[in-house]
């Protein structure tokens, strides 16, 4: 019997047979298959911020993700979240902590404002931890090459020979 653990999961708007239809739509066929489903670590924060301008200080508020396996940073857009039980050999594991993930989002949201905005001096950026959620691929064989399906946007991502 396989185990399963409960994990905080961005809710999907992907199903199964939408990623088939989105990977036999590009392929020209209809002999795509799932071939699992695996679930995504990433360290979410809510973040503060103010930056001193010309025109006094301006606040702006940024939720970010934090890749769990590669450190990687990026802005989300409001998502819903469930707390669902999930098979615990498809969950892949967060290689990073929290302490270093909060690190990298700061480092992430001082650069990307200020690339976006020009101020007067540093940001003040205050984080909150909002803890680990995952975000749920399908892996989808079609033929000889593996895909992953982004069960939010339906973006698609060919995985290479080892990885598959």
């Amino acid at each position: 019997m396989s185990r399963h653990e409960t994990i905080t999961l961005i809710t999907e708007s992907i199903s199964s047979a939408d990623a088939l239809r989105i990977v036999d739509t590009i392929a020209g066929t209809q002999g795509a298959s799932i071939d699992s489903k695996i679930y995504y670590p990433y360290f979410w924060f809510s973040a503060n911020c103010s930056a001193r301008t010309l025109f006094g200080s301006k606040p702006i508020s940024a939720s970010c993700l934090i890749d769990g396996c590669s450190g990687i940073g990026a802005t989300a857009d409001p998502f819903a979240v469930i707390d669902t039980r999930v098979p615990a050999d498809a969950i892949l594991k967060a290689r990073n902590g929290t302490q270093e993930a909060r690190k990298a989002a700061h480092r992430f949201l001082t650069h990307n404002l200020g690339r976006r905005l020009r101020t007067i001096g540093h940001f003040n950026v205050e984080l909150e931890t909002n803890g680990l959620v995952h975000k749920a691929f399908w892996l989808v064989r079609c033929g000889d090459t593996v895909v992953m399906v982004d069960s939010l946007s339906g973006c698609l991502h060919t995985l290479g020979e080892r990885a598959a």
